[in-house]
């Protein structure tokens, strides 16, 4: 049995017996917690869990417990059917705990096995290590022939509180993929309760990153949509429960076991391009920076030697809000106008000063918008005037 366990044990019985002398022994026979502090009795000689002696009307009770312990118990009654009625109801009340501390037991198991099965998921490398993590997985229940979403969560920093937070927003991640399933435009549930729903898996990746791998149906053309909606549903409960904002990443589905480990690569990045590129969205998925990614793929001289001239010119003028607005308008003048919090005409004379200074058209040549989203991403990845930075893609 657990501390916690014995402890809670210990206080039922003290509570149930308020006159009795109580005391939990350790396995070398030395009280751990007693009711009153005195020293401790002697366990009888004839090993007997009850004994009652009727020419000082008492009784002495020993419950042996897993791991050696023993739980003592001495009082003062009338007669052998009392005490014999005492006896079962400190043991009914031992098997409660016990039935109880089994779960937590078996919960903290399968949550240790999960950890285990999502960091060698991630890590395959041969294909002895991926039939035997198949047949582990069968063997605690889990199924890995089901297909999973890689959705990472990134927490924000809660110093030494870290570990606290994180086991309740697991907690009620899984609470969330337990009660709520995803559902298709028909109504039909995509996710239906029952086994499928204990497939979900959840684990910490590190102190402020969760990995969730959600199982998916094959052949859903409307999935991006469906999971954002959930994983939209998760940070609105992290936010509403215990006032945590969260972001979330997603990389491609894998359609092999050894993909995890990339979709994995993939999810995170789609969390530092969004925190590069200043995105405000709660759920970035990877295929939203696939163009960002190729840049950042590409060699540093290589980029800075075709962009590096006009990036410069770019960040020096000041101009790459506006740019940026624009790029997420899709050129949209007004929209950008609403995004800056300006009037049109002052987005249309950032344009033209950005015209002049880079020889670009991007309204009316798409070659030109090419060229100014290339030089956009040189800017941030390299040149942008922010604290020192890293390229995702490294």
């Amino acid at each position: 049995m657990r501390q916690e366990a014995l402890q809670t044990l210990f206080e039922d019985v003290t509570r149930m017996l308020p006159r009795a002398y109580v005391t939990m022994l350790n396995p070398q026979g030395r009280p751990v917690f007693s009711n009153p502090p005195q020293e401790p009795l002697s366990l009888p000689q004839s090993g007997v869990e009850l004994y009652f002696d009727p020419v000082t009307a008492s009784y002495l009770q020993t419950v042996p417990l897993s791991g050696g312990w023993t739980l003592m118990i001495k009082d003062m009654v009338k007669s052998r059917a009392v005490a014999l009625e005492r006896s079962r109801m400190v043991q009914t009340i031992q098997a409660l705990i016990v039935g109880r501390d089994d779960l937590m037991e078996q919960a903290g198991f399968t949550r240790n096995n999960m950890i285990l099965l999502a960091n060698q998921l991630f890590h395959l490398t041969t294909p002895d290590s991926t039939a035997y993590l198949v047949l582990w997985g069968l063997e605690i229940g889990f199924d890995l022939s089901l297909q999973r979403a890689v959705c990472v969560l990134e927490l924000p920093s809660a110093g030494a509180k870290n570990a606290v937070l994180q086991d309740k927003v697991q907690r009620l991640i899984q609470n969330e993929l337990t009660s709520y399933r995803l559902r298709a435009d028909d109504g039909n549930p995509v996710f239906s309760p029952g086994s499928v729903a204990t497939q979900d898996i959840v684990a910490p990746m590190s102190s402020s990153q969760l990995v969730v791998l959600m199982v998916i149906p094959p052949g859903r053309d409307n999935l991006r949509h469906e999971l954002q909606a959930f994983l939209l549903r998760i940070h609105h409960a992290l936010q509403e429960n215990l006032g945590v904002d969260m972001r979330i990443g997603v990389g491609a589905v894998p359609e092999t076991l050894t993909e995890y480990g990339v979709s994995l690569a993939q999810a995170q990045s789609a969390l530092n391009y969004a925190k590069l590129f200043e995105s405000t969205a709660a759920v970035s998925f990877i295929d939203d920076f696939l163009f960002e990614q190729e840049v950042a793929h590409l060699p540093q001289e290589t980029v800075l030697h075709f962009l590096g001239a006009s990036a410069k010119k770019l960040v020096s003028s000041q101009l790459l809000e506006t740019v940026q607005a624009l790029i997420r308008c899709n050129m949209s003048l007004d929209e950008a106008a609403q995004m800056l919090f300006v009037h049109r005409n002052t987005v249309v004379f950032r344009l033209n000063q950005m015209k002049r200074m880079l020889g670009l058209n991007p309204l009316h040549c798409d070659e030109d918008r090419f060229t100014l989203r290339m030089i956009y991403i040189c800017c941030m990845l390299y040149f942008a005037p922010r604290k020192a930075r890293e390229n995702p893609a490294k």
